[in-house]
């Protein structure tokens, strides 16, 4: 199942799509998730218990801040890497998933915050008048609206070491 509140896409696994019956404790599915994402440079954040305490698996996903095309490429792909459980088809699906709920947010003026990562928002320019560099002459830069970003204290600390 891919499932999705604010910007972490969280992908449950099952063992039968029709039955939905989770994956047993003893296969240790999160850590094989993790291992295998890590060896790809992808990094999620994998659980187990999902089920009844004890049994299922899951993973979160959540987005880089700064991305072009080739890097939804390349998660699609690292995502669907040595996973039986989750083709390219889901992967895509997942990571166009975030991205766009982050546009769509920014769009409606929403703030976007992924704990400890850091915060999305818009914010409102002035408008103003400045210089042509080539020119020189005064020109008229009608007010706008941009996105922002602020780095979560987490993300500042593990940056810092």
């Amino acid at each position: 199942d891919i499932r999705g509140r604010g910007l972490f896409i969280a992908l449950e696994f099952t063992l039968d799509k029709d039955h939905k019956k989770p994956p047993g404790f003893e296969l240790d599915l999160p850590k094989k998730l993790k291992n295998s994402a890590m060896e790809n440079g992808l990094i999620c954040y994998p659980g187990g218990g999902t089920a009844d305490g004890i049994n299922g698996a899951h993973i979160l996903l959540a987005p880089p801040f700064i991305y072009e095309e080739s890097h939804v490429s390349e998660l699609i792909e690292k995502l669907s890497i040595k996973h039986e459980y989750l083709n390219k088809r889901d992967a895509e699906s997942v990571v166009n998933l975030i991205f766009n709920g982050i546009g769509d947010a920014l769009s409606q003026g929403d703030r976007v915050e992924i704990r400890g990562f850091g915060s999305f928002s818009v914010r409102e320019r002035e408008a103003r008048e400045a210089r042509n560099p080539k020119s020189g002459e005064l020109v008229s830069i009608p007010n706008r609206k941009t996105p922002f970003f602020k780095t979560g204290k987490e993300l500042r600390e593990r940056v810092d070491r």
